[in-house]
Protein backbone atom coordinates (compact mmCIF):
# COMPACT_ATOMS: atom_id res chain seq x y z
CA UNK A 1 0.00 0.00 0.00
CA UNK A 2 1.35 3.44 -0.96
CA UNK A 3 2.72 5.24 2.30
CA UNK A 4 1.93 8.83 1.04
CA UNK A 5 -1.41 8.90 1.97
CA UNK A 6 -2.00 11.29 4.86
CA UNK A 7 -4.35 13.75 6.81
CA UNK A 8 -4.45 16.67 8.85
CA UNK A 9 -6.52 18.76 10.93
CA UNK A 10 -8.05 21.90 9.21
CA UNK A 11 -10.30 24.36 10.58
CA UNK A 12 -14.32 23.14 10.21
CA UNK A 13 -15.10 26.75 8.73
CA UNK A 14 -12.99 25.55 5.38
CA UNK A 15 -15.27 22.94 4.90
CA UNK A 16 -18.02 25.15 5.13
CA UNK A 17 -16.73 27.52 2.77
CA UNK A 18 -15.11 24.63 0.48
CA UNK A 19 -11.61 26.52 0.79
CA UNK A 20 -9.66 25.10 -1.60
CA UNK A 21 -6.02 26.41 0.48
CA UNK A 22 -6.18 26.20 4.02
CA UNK A 23 -5.07 29.41 6.04
CA UNK A 24 -3.88 26.50 8.88
CA UNK A 25 -3.18 23.32 9.78
CA UNK A 26 -2.15 20.78 12.08
CA UNK A 27 -0.72 17.65 12.46
CA UNK A 28 -2.74 14.75 13.91
CA UNK A 29 0.20 14.44 16.40
CA UNK A 30 -0.67 18.15 17.80
CA UNK A 31 -2.66 18.22 21.05
CA UNK A 32 -5.16 20.72 19.60
CA UNK A 33 -9.09 20.76 19.38
CA UNK A 34 -9.94 23.99 18.32
CA UNK A 35 -9.04 26.27 15.03
CA UNK A 36 -7.32 29.99 15.78
CA UNK A 37 -10.55 31.31 15.52
CA UNK A 38 -12.18 29.36 18.37
CA UNK A 39 -14.01 27.07 15.71
CA UNK A 40 -14.11 22.92 15.22
CA UNK A 41 -11.61 21.39 13.92
CA UNK A 42 -12.40 18.67 10.61
CA UNK A 43 -9.71 15.85 9.57
CA UNK A 44 -9.18 16.08 6.01
CA UNK A 45 -7.34 13.10 3.74
CA UNK A 46 -5.47 13.62 1.37
CA UNK A 47 -7.61 12.77 -1.49
CA UNK A 48 -5.49 13.31 -4.39
CA UNK A 49 -3.72 10.06 -3.09
CA UNK A 50 -6.14 8.13 -2.52
CA UNK A 51 -7.97 8.90 -5.41
CA UNK A 52 -4.72 7.32 -7.28
CA UNK A 53 -6.29 4.40 -6.91
CA UNK A 54 -9.73 3.60 -8.81
CA UNK A 55 -12.76 2.48 -7.11
CA UNK A 56 -12.63 -1.19 -8.14
CA UNK A 57 -9.15 -1.32 -6.36
CA UNK A 58 -10.99 0.36 -3.19
CA UNK A 59 -13.72 -2.24 -3.46
CA UNK A 60 -11.48 -5.01 -3.64
CA UNK A 61 -9.47 -4.29 -1.13
CA UNK A 62 -11.96 -3.22 1.57
CA UNK A 63 -14.10 -6.03 0.83
CA UNK A 64 -10.26 -8.56 1.08
CA UNK A 65 -10.56 -7.50 4.82
CA UNK A 66 -14.20 -8.37 6.25
CA UNK A 67 -14.34 -10.62 8.90
CA UNK A 68 -10.47 -11.39 9.04
CA UNK A 69 -7.89 -12.26 12.15
CA UNK A 70 -5.13 -10.29 10.38
CA UNK A 71 -4.06 -7.80 12.52
CA UNK A 72 -5.45 -4.88 12.67
CA UNK A 73 -7.62 -5.23 9.75
CA UNK A 74 -10.23 -7.72 10.95
CA UNK A 75 -11.56 -4.34 12.92
CA UNK A 76 -14.32 -3.04 10.86
CA UNK A 77 -12.57 0.44 11.12
CA UNK A 78 -8.93 -0.69 10.73
CA UNK A 79 -10.12 -2.53 7.91
CA UNK A 80 -10.74 1.09 6.19
CA UNK A 81 -7.28 2.23 7.79
CA UNK A 82 -6.41 3.94 4.49
CA UNK A 83 -9.38 6.08 4.95
CA UNK A 84 -9.09 6.68 8.88
CA UNK A 85 -6.07 7.16 10.08
CA UNK A 86 -3.30 6.45 7.48
CA UNK A 87 -0.31 7.19 9.11
CA UNK A 88 -0.28 5.23 12.41
CA UNK A 89 1.55 2.40 12.67
CA UNK A 90 -0.38 -1.12 13.56
CA UNK A 91 1.71 -1.49 16.56
CA UNK A 92 -0.22 1.60 18.01
CA UNK A 93 -3.85 0.33 17.21
CA UNK A 94 -5.73 -0.17 19.97
CA UNK A 95 -8.53 -2.52 19.08
CA UNK A 96 -11.36 -4.91 20.24
CA UNK A 97 -12.27 -5.45 16.70
CA UNK A 98 -15.06 -3.13 16.71
CA UNK A 99 -17.32 -2.81 13.59
CA UNK A 100 -18.35 -5.41 11.17
CA UNK A 101 -21.88 -4.96 13.32
CA UNK A 102 -24.68 -6.88 12.01
CA UNK A 103 -27.09 -4.98 8.81
CA UNK A 104 -30.20 -6.80 9.07
CA UNK A 105 -33.64 -6.80 6.94
CA UNK A 106 -36.84 -5.64 9.27
CA UNK A 107 -38.95 -7.81 7.25
CA UNK A 108 -41.57 -7.93 9.63
CA UNK A 109 -41.82 -4.60 10.85
CA UNK A 110 -41.20 -3.18 7.48
CA UNK A 111 -44.48 -5.08 5.91
CA UNK A 112 -46.30 -3.57 9.26
CA UNK A 113 -45.27 0.02 7.63
CA UNK A 114 -45.91 -1.20 3.96
CA UNK A 115 -42.34 -1.10 3.62
CA UNK A 116 -40.55 -3.78 1.23
CA UNK A 117 -37.02 -2.42 1.99
CA UNK A 118 -36.07 -1.79 5.44
CA UNK A 119 -32.94 -2.40 7.60
CA UNK A 120 -31.66 -2.00 10.35
CA UNK A 121 -28.26 -1.43 11.22
CA UNK A 122 -26.80 -2.40 14.89
CA UNK A 123 -23.94 -0.60 16.05
CA UNK A 124 -25.06 -0.99 19.36
CA UNK A 125 -23.90 -5.17 19.04
CA UNK A 126 -20.08 -3.75 19.87
CA UNK A 127 -17.70 -4.47 22.37
CA UNK A 128 -19.12 -1.96 24.87
CA UNK A 129 -22.19 -1.80 23.37
CA UNK A 130 -22.96 1.10 21.38
CA UNK A 131 -21.77 3.09 18.21
CA UNK A 132 -19.04 4.61 20.46
CA UNK A 133 -16.51 2.17 20.13
CA UNK A 134 -15.88 2.61 16.55
CA UNK A 135 -14.44 6.53 17.05
CA UNK A 136 -13.02 5.22 20.18
CA UNK A 137 -10.64 3.05 18.99
CA UNK A 138 -9.03 5.65 16.85
CA UNK A 139 -9.33 8.06 19.42
CA UNK A 140 -7.67 5.96 21.77
CA UNK A 141 -4.91 4.59 19.07
CA UNK A 142 -3.89 8.22 18.27
CA UNK A 143 -3.35 9.07 21.50
CA UNK A 144 -1.34 5.70 22.60
CA UNK A 145 1.01 6.89 20.01
CA UNK A 146 1.42 10.32 21.37
CA UNK A 147 2.34 9.01 24.98
CA UNK A 148 4.91 6.60 22.87
CA UNK A 149 6.19 9.79 20.92
CA UNK A 150 6.17 12.19 24.04
CA UNK A 151 5.36 10.62 27.08
CA UNK A 152 4.17 13.51 29.21
CA UNK A 153 1.85 14.78 26.66
CA UNK A 154 -0.95 13.27 27.58
CA UNK A 155 -1.10 11.58 30.79
CA UNK A 156 -4.98 10.48 31.03
CA UNK A 157 -7.82 10.57 28.91
CA UNK A 158 -11.73 12.49 29.48
CA UNK A 159 -14.57 13.16 28.37
CA UNK A 160 -18.42 14.19 29.41
CA UNK A 161 -20.72 11.69 28.75
CA UNK A 162 -24.51 10.49 28.78
CA UNK A 163 -23.16 7.13 29.50
CA UNK A 164 -22.25 5.54 26.42
CA UNK A 165 -18.70 7.60 25.81
CA UNK A 166 -17.53 6.95 29.15
CA UNK A 167 -18.25 3.07 28.61
CA UNK A 168 -15.86 2.83 24.92
CA UNK A 169 -13.54 5.48 26.41
CA UNK A 170 -13.02 3.48 29.61
CA UNK A 171 -12.63 0.13 28.33
CA UNK A 172 -10.19 1.41 25.30
CA UNK A 173 -7.98 3.35 27.61
CA UNK A 174 -8.06 -0.07 29.90
CA UNK A 175 -6.74 -2.00 27.18
CA UNK A 176 -3.87 0.10 26.70
CA UNK A 177 -2.65 0.54 29.95
CA UNK A 178 -4.06 4.95 29.75
CA UNK A 179 -5.82 6.82 32.69
CA UNK A 180 -9.38 7.49 32.19
CA UNK A 181 -11.61 10.02 33.55
CA UNK A 182 -14.92 10.63 33.10
CA UNK A 183 -17.76 13.09 34.44
CA UNK A 184 -21.85 11.84 34.08
CA UNK A 185 -24.46 13.59 34.72
CA UNK A 186 -25.59 12.21 38.75
CA UNK A 187 -28.92 10.04 37.94
CA UNK A 188 -29.37 10.68 34.37
CA UNK A 189 -27.47 7.62 32.94
CA UNK A 190 -28.60 3.66 33.26
CA UNK A 191 -27.25 1.40 35.99
CA UNK A 192 -25.44 -0.46 33.29
CA UNK A 193 -23.72 2.54 31.68
CA UNK A 194 -22.38 3.94 34.93
CA UNK A 195 -20.93 0.14 36.65
CA UNK A 196 -19.13 0.12 32.87
CA UNK A 197 -16.40 2.65 33.01
CA UNK A 198 -16.41 1.49 36.83
CA UNK A 199 -15.58 -2.09 36.00
CA UNK A 200 -12.78 -0.82 33.74
CA UNK A 201 -11.18 1.31 36.42
CA UNK A 202 -11.91 5.07 35.03
CA UNK A 203 -12.03 7.77 37.61
CA UNK A 204 -15.95 8.11 37.68
CA UNK A 205 -16.83 11.84 38.79
CA UNK A 206 -21.14 11.68 39.13
CA UNK A 207 -21.81 16.10 38.81
CA UNK A 208 -24.88 17.20 39.84
CA UNK A 209 -25.24 19.20 35.90
CA UNK A 210 -26.72 17.94 33.27
CA UNK A 211 -24.60 16.85 29.95
CA UNK A 212 -24.02 20.38 29.20
CA UNK A 213 -22.85 21.35 32.38
CA UNK A 214 -20.21 18.53 32.24
CA UNK A 215 -19.22 19.09 29.04
CA UNK A 216 -18.31 22.26 30.13
CA UNK A 217 -16.44 20.99 33.35
CA UNK A 218 -14.35 18.76 31.05
CA UNK A 219 -13.13 21.43 28.75
CA UNK A 220 -12.11 23.46 31.47
CA UNK A 221 -9.94 20.71 33.01
CA UNK A 222 -8.61 19.18 29.21
CA UNK A 223 -7.07 22.75 28.64
CA UNK A 224 -5.03 23.25 31.49
CA UNK A 225 -3.84 19.88 32.16
CA UNK A 226 -2.47 17.42 30.28
CA UNK A 227 -5.34 15.19 29.90
CA UNK A 228 -6.21 14.57 26.45
CA UNK A 229 -10.20 15.60 25.28
CA UNK A 230 -12.28 12.31 23.89
CA UNK A 231 -15.16 14.00 23.38
CA UNK A 232 -16.68 14.46 19.65
CA UNK A 233 -15.99 17.96 19.17
CA UNK A 234 -12.39 16.41 18.94
CA UNK A 235 -12.75 15.64 15.29
CA UNK A 236 -10.61 11.90 15.45
CA UNK A 237 -13.34 10.14 16.59
CA UNK A 238 -15.51 11.22 13.65
CA UNK A 239 -13.22 9.45 11.59
CA UNK A 240 -13.91 6.03 13.67
CA UNK A 241 -17.88 6.21 13.21
CA UNK A 242 -17.59 7.44 9.45
CA UNK A 243 -16.63 3.24 8.92
CA UNK A 244 -20.11 2.30 9.80
CA UNK A 245 -21.60 4.55 6.93
CA UNK A 246 -18.70 2.99 4.46
CA UNK A 247 -19.78 -0.41 6.22
CA UNK A 248 -23.29 0.28 5.15
CA UNK A 249 -22.84 0.55 1.50
CA UNK A 250 -20.09 -2.52 1.50
CA UNK A 251 -22.72 -4.83 3.30
CA UNK A 252 -25.68 -3.74 0.03
CA UNK A 253 -22.05 -4.45 -1.76
CA UNK A 254 -21.76 -0.36 -3.14
CA UNK A 255 -25.69 -0.51 -4.30
CA UNK A 256 -27.69 3.06 -3.60
CA UNK A 257 -29.68 3.56 0.01
CA UNK A 258 -32.27 5.84 -0.35
CA UNK A 259 -32.29 6.80 3.31
CA UNK A 260 -30.46 6.70 6.84
CA UNK A 261 -32.30 7.70 10.38
CA UNK A 262 -29.88 8.76 12.72
CA UNK A 263 -30.62 9.34 16.75
CA UNK A 264 -29.26 13.10 17.09
CA UNK A 265 -27.56 14.83 20.11
CA UNK A 266 -24.32 16.27 20.32
CA UNK A 267 -24.81 15.53 16.53
CA UNK A 268 -21.18 14.66 16.27
CA UNK A 269 -22.81 10.68 14.53
CA UNK A 270 -24.55 13.00 11.90
CA UNK A 271 -21.64 14.68 10.11
CA UNK A 272 -19.58 11.15 10.79
CA UNK A 273 -22.16 9.39 8.66
CA UNK A 274 -22.11 12.08 6.39
CA UNK A 275 -18.03 12.22 5.56
CA UNK A 276 -18.38 8.25 5.35
CA UNK A 277 -21.00 8.48 2.90
CA UNK A 278 -18.76 11.60 1.02
CA UNK A 279 -15.47 9.50 0.89
CA UNK A 280 -17.38 6.47 -1.06
CA UNK A 281 -18.91 8.89 -3.31
CA UNK A 282 -15.62 10.91 -3.61
CA UNK A 283 -13.84 7.82 -4.56
CA UNK A 284 -16.14 6.19 -7.01
CA UNK A 285 -17.91 3.63 -4.49
CA UNK A 286 -21.00 4.62 -4.58
CA UNK A 287 -23.33 6.88 -7.23
CA UNK A 288 -25.30 8.66 -4.73
CA UNK A 289 -25.70 10.05 -1.17
CA UNK A 290 -28.46 8.49 0.92
CA UNK A 291 -30.47 11.22 2.21
CA UNK A 292 -29.93 11.95 5.97
CA UNK A 293 -33.04 11.97 8.30
CA UNK A 294 -31.79 12.78 11.78
CA UNK A 295 -34.08 11.68 14.45
CA UNK A 296 -34.31 13.45 17.87
CA UNK A 297 -36.50 13.44 21.44
CA UNK A 298 -38.81 16.08 21.44
CA UNK A 299 -37.35 17.17 25.48
CA UNK A 300 -33.92 17.70 23.53
CA UNK A 301 -34.50 19.11 19.99
CA UNK A 302 -32.40 21.98 19.25
CA UNK A 303 -31.80 20.81 15.97
CA UNK A 304 -35.30 19.90 14.90
CA UNK A 305 -36.80 23.51 16.11
CA UNK A 306 -33.79 25.19 13.75
CA UNK A 307 -34.72 22.40 10.74
CA UNK A 308 -38.12 23.61 11.15
CA UNK A 309 -36.54 27.67 11.29
CA UNK A 310 -34.91 26.86 8.40
CA UNK A 311 -31.84 26.46 10.65
CA UNK A 312 -31.84 30.32 10.85
CA UNK A 313 -30.75 31.41 14.30
CA UNK A 314 -29.82 28.37 16.24
CA UNK A 315 -30.90 28.53 19.69
CA UNK A 316 -29.89 25.66 22.69
CA UNK A 317 -32.94 24.28 24.38
CA UNK A 318 -32.44 23.37 28.41
CA UNK A 319 -33.04 19.49 27.33
CA UNK A 320 -35.79 17.76 29.55
CA UNK A 321 -35.64 14.41 30.81
CA UNK A 322 -35.99 11.37 28.01
CA UNK A 323 -35.61 7.68 28.62
CA UNK A 324 -33.32 8.54 25.59
CA UNK A 325 -30.70 9.80 27.71
CA UNK A 326 -27.66 9.45 25.84
CA UNK A 327 -29.06 12.26 23.19
CA UNK A 328 -30.41 14.09 26.05
CA UNK A 329 -28.50 17.39 25.11
CA UNK A 330 -29.73 20.94 24.44
CA UNK A 331 -26.34 22.53 23.05
CA UNK A 332 -25.23 20.41 20.80
CA UNK A 333 -21.42 20.32 20.05
CA UNK A 334 -21.46 19.36 16.52
CA UNK A 335 -24.39 21.67 15.14
CA UNK A 336 -22.40 23.52 12.43
CA UNK A 337 -21.78 20.12 11.33
CA UNK A 338 -24.40 18.73 11.68
CA UNK A 339 -26.59 21.44 9.60
CA UNK A 340 -23.68 21.17 6.56
CA UNK A 341 -24.57 17.56 6.30
CA UNK A 342 -28.38 17.99 6.31
CA UNK A 343 -27.73 20.56 3.74
CA UNK A 344 -25.56 18.19 1.84
CA UNK A 345 -27.78 15.32 1.67
CA UNK A 346 -31.03 16.48 1.27
CA UNK A 347 -31.40 16.09 5.06
CA UNK A 348 -34.90 15.92 6.97
CA UNK A 349 -34.99 16.14 10.83
CA UNK A 350 -37.99 14.63 12.50
CA UNK A 351 -38.56 14.29 16.88
CA UNK A 352 -40.78 11.86 18.77
CA UNK A 353 -42.37 12.60 21.95
CA UNK A 354 -41.58 9.74 25.01
CA UNK A 355 -44.95 7.75 24.13
CA UNK A 356 -44.30 7.85 20.08
CA UNK A 357 -40.24 6.51 21.27
CA UNK A 358 -41.34 4.16 23.68
CA UNK A 359 -44.18 2.86 21.50
CA UNK A 360 -41.95 2.51 18.86
CA UNK A 361 -39.62 0.66 20.61
CA UNK A 362 -41.65 -2.02 21.74
CA UNK A 363 -43.79 -2.00 18.75
CA UNK A 364 -40.50 -3.19 16.69
CA UNK A 365 -39.45 -5.27 19.85
CA UNK A 366 -42.67 -7.33 19.09
CA UNK A 367 -41.25 -8.40 15.62
CA UNK A 368 -38.30 -9.74 17.04
CA UNK A 369 -35.46 -6.84 17.77
CA UNK A 370 -34.44 -5.16 21.21
CA UNK A 371 -34.77 -1.58 20.98
CA UNK A 372 -32.54 0.67 22.89
CA UNK A 373 -34.60 4.37 23.65
CA UNK A 374 -33.03 6.11 21.25
CA UNK A 375 -33.55 3.67 18.66
CA UNK A 376 -36.64 4.11 19.49
CA UNK A 377 -36.85 7.67 18.79
CA UNK A 378 -34.70 6.58 15.02
CA UNK A 379 -38.25 4.36 14.67
CA UNK A 380 -40.52 6.89 15.67
CA UNK A 381 -39.03 9.37 13.06
CA UNK A 382 -39.52 5.82 10.36
CA UNK A 383 -43.01 5.53 11.26
CA UNK A 384 -44.06 9.18 11.27
CA UNK A 385 -42.01 9.95 7.88
CA UNK A 386 -43.57 6.91 6.25
CA UNK A 387 -47.33 7.95 7.33
CA UNK A 388 -46.73 11.36 5.81
CA UNK A 389 -44.95 9.94 2.69
CA UNK A 390 -41.98 11.61 3.04
CA UNK A 391 -40.18 7.81 2.90
CA UNK A 392 -42.03 5.88 0.15
CA UNK A 393 -42.97 2.10 0.61
CA UNK A 394 -40.46 0.99 -2.01
CA UNK A 395 -37.32 2.82 -0.06
CA UNK A 396 -34.55 1.29 0.81
CA UNK A 397 -34.31 2.73 4.35
CA UNK A 398 -31.59 2.15 7.03
CA UNK A 399 -32.22 2.47 10.71
CA UNK A 400 -29.44 3.10 12.72
CA UNK A 401 -29.43 1.41 15.90
CA UNK A 402 -26.64 3.51 18.22
CA UNK A 403 -26.72 1.01 21.28
CA UNK A 404 -27.66 -2.63 22.47
CA UNK A 405 -31.32 -2.80 24.42
CA UNK A 406 -29.71 -4.46 26.99
CA UNK A 407 -28.09 -1.24 28.57
CA UNK A 408 -31.37 0.32 28.90
CA UNK A 409 -33.71 -2.77 30.24
CA UNK A 410 -35.06 -0.75 32.98
CA UNK A 411 -36.95 1.53 30.62
CA UNK A 412 -38.43 -2.08 29.29
CA UNK A 413 -40.08 -2.69 32.70
CA UNK A 414 -41.15 0.80 33.39
CA UNK A 415 -43.42 0.48 30.15
CA UNK A 416 -44.14 -2.80 30.09
CA UNK A 417 -45.49 -2.60 33.77
CA UNK A 418 -46.80 0.47 32.86
CA UNK A 419 -44.49 2.29 35.00
CA UNK A 420 -44.25 5.87 32.63
CA UNK A 421 -46.62 8.59 33.65
CA UNK A 422 -48.24 10.33 30.60
CA UNK A 423 -47.69 6.80 27.98
CA UNK A 424 -50.41 5.31 27.18
CA UNK A 425 -48.33 1.96 26.73
CA UNK A 426 -49.70 1.55 23.14
CA UNK A 427 -47.49 -1.77 22.38
CA UNK A 428 -47.43 -2.78 26.41
CA UNK A 429 -47.02 -6.75 26.48
CA UNK A 430 -49.32 -7.12 29.53
CA UNK A 431 -48.16 -9.74 32.12
CA UNK A 432 -51.12 -11.57 31.88
CA UNK A 433 -52.26 -12.78 35.55
CA UNK A 434 -49.77 -12.49 37.81
CA UNK A 435 -51.86 -14.59 40.36
CA UNK A 436 -52.70 -17.47 38.09
CA UNK A 437 -49.03 -17.23 37.17
CA UNK A 438 -47.73 -17.64 40.88
CA UNK A 439 -50.71 -20.81 41.08
CA UNK A 440 -49.79 -22.49 37.72
CA UNK A 441 -45.95 -21.59 39.21
CA UNK A 442 -46.33 -23.15 42.69
CA UNK A 443 -47.92 -26.10 41.14
CA UNK A 444 -45.36 -26.77 38.71
CA UNK A 445 -42.72 -26.21 41.68
CA UNK A 446 -44.77 -28.84 43.67
CA UNK A 447 -44.61 -31.66 41.02
CA UNK A 448 -40.70 -31.00 40.72
CA UNK A 449 -39.61 -30.45 43.50
CA UNK A 450 -39.09 -34.18 44.13
CA UNK A 451 -37.39 -34.81 41.21
CA UNK A 452 -34.70 -31.64 41.90
CA UNK A 453 -34.01 -33.10 45.44
CA UNK A 454 -33.81 -37.20 44.11
CA UNK A 455 -31.53 -35.63 41.74
CA UNK A 456 -28.88 -34.77 44.30
CA UNK A 457 -28.66 -38.33 45.54
CA UNK A 458 -27.91 -40.41 48.76
CA UNK A 459 -26.82 -37.00 50.23
CA UNK A 460 -30.66 -36.28 50.99
CA UNK A 461 -31.31 -39.48 52.42
CA UNK A 462 -28.27 -39.41 54.57
CA UNK A 463 -28.53 -39.69 58.29
CA UNK A 464 -26.48 -36.71 59.43
CA UNK A 465 -28.63 -34.52 56.61
CA UNK A 466 -31.81 -36.02 58.84
CA UNK A 467 -29.97 -34.89 61.78
CA UNK A 468 -29.21 -31.70 61.02
CA UNK A 469 -32.87 -30.51 59.59
CA UNK A 470 -34.37 -32.56 62.97
CA UNK A 471 -32.27 -30.35 65.25
CA UNK A 472 -32.47 -27.28 64.02
CA UNK A 473 -36.25 -27.43 63.19
CA UNK A 474 -36.64 -28.03 67.05
CA UNK A 475 -34.65 -25.87 68.26
CA UNK A 476 -37.15 -23.12 66.31
CA UNK A 477 -39.92 -24.88 67.31
CA UNK A 478 -39.25 -24.67 71.14
CA UNK A 479 -38.42 -20.80 70.27
CA UNK A 480 -41.65 -20.51 68.97
CA UNK A 481 -41.67 -20.11 65.79
CA UNK A 482 -45.25 -19.53 64.62
CA UNK A 483 -45.20 -15.85 65.72
CA UNK A 484 -42.11 -14.81 63.79
CA UNK A 485 -41.69 -13.27 60.82
CA UNK A 486 -40.18 -14.53 57.13
CA UNK A 487 -36.36 -13.74 58.64
CA UNK A 488 -37.38 -16.85 60.91
CA UNK A 489 -37.54 -19.03 58.08
CA UNK A 490 -34.23 -18.29 57.07
CA UNK A 491 -32.23 -18.34 60.43
CA UNK A 492 -34.08 -22.05 60.57
CA UNK A 493 -32.19 -22.66 57.33
CA UNK A 494 -28.89 -20.96 58.00
CA UNK A 495 -29.02 -23.16 61.59
CA UNK A 496 -29.28 -26.46 59.43
CA UNK A 497 -26.46 -25.04 56.75
CA UNK A 498 -24.36 -24.02 59.60
CA UNK A 499 -24.79 -27.79 60.88
CA UNK A 500 -21.06 -29.89 60.83
CA UNK A 501 -22.30 -31.37 57.11
CA UNK A 502 -20.45 -32.25 54.09
CA UNK A 503 -20.19 -30.80 50.79
CA UNK A 504 -23.18 -33.13 49.25
CA UNK A 505 -25.23 -32.61 51.65
CA UNK A 506 -25.01 -28.87 52.03
CA UNK A 507 -25.72 -29.21 48.26
CA UNK A 508 -29.24 -30.83 49.08
CA UNK A 509 -29.88 -28.68 51.37
CA UNK A 510 -29.35 -25.67 49.10
CA UNK A 511 -31.92 -27.68 46.65
CA UNK A 512 -34.37 -27.55 49.57
CA UNK A 513 -33.66 -24.06 50.68
CA UNK A 514 -34.56 -23.04 46.96
CA UNK A 515 -37.44 -25.50 46.67
CA UNK A 516 -38.78 -23.53 50.07
CA UNK A 517 -38.33 -20.01 49.00
CA UNK A 518 -39.47 -20.37 45.57
CA UNK A 519 -42.99 -19.49 45.81
CA UNK A 520 -42.31 -16.32 48.43
CA UNK A 521 -40.45 -14.75 45.35
CA UNK A 522 -42.62 -15.27 43.17
CA UNK A 523 -44.98 -13.91 45.58
CA UNK A 524 -43.17 -11.01 45.76
CA UNK A 525 -43.75 -10.55 41.38
CA UNK A 526 -47.08 -10.77 41.86
CA UNK A 527 -47.80 -8.50 45.42
CA UNK A 528 -45.18 -5.98 43.61
CA UNK A 529 -43.75 -6.39 39.90
CA UNK A 530 -42.07 -2.93 39.20
CA UNK A 531 -39.80 -3.28 42.36
CA UNK A 532 -39.10 -6.96 43.02
CA UNK A 533 -35.77 -6.89 44.83
CA UNK A 534 -36.67 -4.18 47.40
CA UNK A 535 -40.16 -5.86 48.29
CA UNK A 536 -38.33 -9.17 48.83
CA UNK A 537 -36.88 -7.52 51.25
CA UNK A 538 -39.43 -6.45 53.32
CA UNK A 539 -39.79 -8.84 55.79
CA UNK A 540 -42.80 -7.35 57.17
CA UNK A 541 -44.94 -8.28 54.06
CA UNK A 542 -44.52 -11.89 55.39
CA UNK A 543 -45.74 -12.05 58.81
CA UNK A 544 -48.21 -14.44 58.85
CA UNK A 545 -46.76 -16.26 56.09
CA UNK A 546 -44.20 -18.44 58.32
CA UNK A 547 -46.00 -21.32 58.75
CA UNK A 548 -47.25 -21.75 55.15
CA UNK A 549 -43.69 -22.04 54.55
CA UNK A 550 -42.73 -24.45 57.19
CA UNK A 551 -45.50 -26.50 55.73
CA UNK A 552 -43.87 -26.35 52.13
CA UNK A 553 -40.73 -27.46 54.02
CA UNK A 554 -42.21 -30.20 55.54
CA UNK A 555 -43.90 -31.53 52.46
CA UNK A 556 -40.24 -31.40 50.46
CA UNK A 557 -38.69 -33.15 53.06
CA UNK A 558 -41.74 -35.59 53.37
CA UNK A 559 -41.83 -36.11 49.92
CA UNK A 560 -37.94 -37.33 49.84
CA UNK A 561 -38.59 -39.54 52.96
CA UNK A 562 -36.70 -37.40 55.16
CA UNK A 563 -38.75 -37.93 58.34
CA UNK A 564 -38.93 -41.00 58.87
CA UNK A 565 -38.77 -41.99 62.53
CA UNK A 566 -35.17 -41.92 63.70
CA UNK A 567 -33.56 -44.21 66.02
CA UNK A 568 -34.51 -44.00 69.35
CA UNK A 569 -38.29 -43.43 68.56
CA UNK A 570 -37.67 -39.43 67.50
CA UNK A 571 -40.02 -37.64 64.74
CA UNK A 572 -40.73 -34.67 63.56
CA UNK A 573 -43.36 -32.48 65.76
CA UNK A 574 -46.51 -32.61 63.94
CA UNK A 575 -46.55 -28.96 62.05
CA UNK A 576 -50.26 -28.16 63.40
CA UNK A 577 -49.24 -28.38 66.99
CA UNK A 578 -47.09 -26.95 69.70
CA UNK A 579 -44.23 -28.65 70.21
CA UNK A 580 -44.50 -31.40 73.28
CA UNK A 581 -41.11 -32.80 73.80
CA UNK A 582 -39.94 -36.40 72.35
CA UNK A 583 -43.35 -37.89 70.92
CA UNK A 584 -43.30 -41.63 69.19
CA UNK A 585 -45.49 -40.95 66.47
CA UNK A 586 -44.48 -40.98 63.13
CA UNK A 587 -44.49 -37.38 61.09
CA UNK A 588 -48.63 -37.28 59.97
CA UNK A 589 -49.24 -37.17 56.49
CA UNK A 590 -49.23 -33.93 54.20
CA UNK A 591 -52.80 -34.53 53.78
CA UNK A 592 -53.59 -33.59 57.02
CA UNK A 593 -51.00 -30.25 56.91
CA UNK A 594 -53.37 -27.34 57.56
CA UNK A 595 -53.38 -25.06 54.82
CA UNK A 596 -53.88 -21.63 57.05
CA UNK A 597 -51.53 -20.86 60.32
CA UNK A 598 -52.85 -22.00 63.40
CA UNK A 599 -54.39 -19.70 65.48
CA UNK A 600 -53.98 -18.73 69.83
Amino acid sequence: MDSSFSAQFVPFNDIQTNATTHSETYSLDQVIYRASSGGLLDVKHDMDALLHYDAAYWRKLLDSRVGTTKWPHGSGVWSKKELVLPQIGDEDIVSMFEGNSNLFWAERFGKELGMTDLWVKQCGNSHTGSFKDLGMTVLVSQVNRLRKMRPDSVQAVGCASTGDTSAALSAYCAAAGIPSIVFLPADKISLAQLVQPIANGALVLSIDTDFDGCMKLIREVTAQSPIYLANSMNSLRLEGQKTAAIEIMQQFNWQPVDNVIIPGGNLGNVYAFYKGFKMCKDLGLIERLPRLIVAQAQNANPLYQAYKNGYDNFQPVKAQTTFASAIQIGDPVSIDRAILALKAADGVVEEASEEELMDAAARADLTGMFNCPHTGVALAALIKLRESGVIAPSDRTVVVSTAHGLKFAQSKVAYHSKGIDGVDHHYEVEIHGLDDALDLATEVWALAVPQVLAAVGAALQSEEFRAAVVGAFSAKATEGIRGDSFGALLEFLSKVDAAPITAEVRIALKAVKLSVLMPKVLACTKRDGKDMANSFHREEAYRGNLWELMQALYRVCSINGLFPALGGGVAMPSPGLPPQGTVSAPLPSTDTIESSPPTG
